[in-house]
């Protein structure tokens, strides 16, 4: 007694249909979480831009999955696969350009901030400047006073400096190194999309 074997058609397109929804999940649920991370926009503010790249490079890795779902399951169909691969090389380079922009916007960041710091440092010594030279009713001020606070002030400001710069810097480095991966991962899964079938 001889047992047919089921055929494989059914599963290979149930498994098929399964990625496809899940890559389509991906693909919509990243494009919806954006638009919300991006409101309200803002692109001519530093500071907008700086965060809605940090949540774009913490969020790439989604819509390159649902890509690679899709493009899995859509093997079999060559003109498709060949759209999505365009598609996937498109997103890598837009994602290296943002890369770059990243760059750039994190190193005007940390200037604006070490300026911010520094200009507010010297005011807050100007004014123990003038105090010094126009001491309020009653109040002793000595030299040795205000030499202590001038240290005090300037040690916090080389705190905040080196704060400012770590944090920026930390920041800055994992969201070009996302976007820098994923992008590269997309041209590599655009260019296996567009290559013609082995024979």
């Amino acid at each position: 007694m001889t047992i047919a074997a089921k055929p494989t058609t059914s599963s290979a397109s149930t498994g098929r249909g399964i990625f496809s929804i899940v890559g389509i999940a991906c693909i919509v649920g990243f494009a919806i979480d954006i638009l919300i991370a991006a409101l309200p926009m803002n692109p001519g503010a530093l500071e907008w831009r700086v965060g809605f790249l940090r949540q774009l490079s913490d969020r790439s890795v989604v819509p390159m999955i649902g890509l690679g779902f899709l493009m899995f399951a859509c093997m079999d169909a060559r003109a498709l696969r060949k759209q999505l691969g365009y598609v996937g090389m498109a997103a890598g380079v837009i994602c290296l350009m943002l890369g770059v922009l990243a760059i750039r916007d994190g190193v005007t960041l940390q200037n604006e901030t070490l300026k911010t710091i520094n200009g507010r440092a010297a005011q807050v010594q100007q004014q123990i400047q003038e105090a010094q030279s126009k001491p309020p009713a009653g109040a002793k001020i000595t030299p040795q006073d205000v030499e202590q606070a001038m240290k005090q002030i300037e040690e916090r400001s080389q705190t905040m400096q080196s704060n400012a710069k770590g944090n920026i810097l930390k920041t800055g480095a994992n969201s070009v190194g996302n976007l820098v991966v994923v992008g590269l991962a997309l041209i590599g899964l655009g260019r296996y999309g567009v290559r013609p079938p082995r024979n």
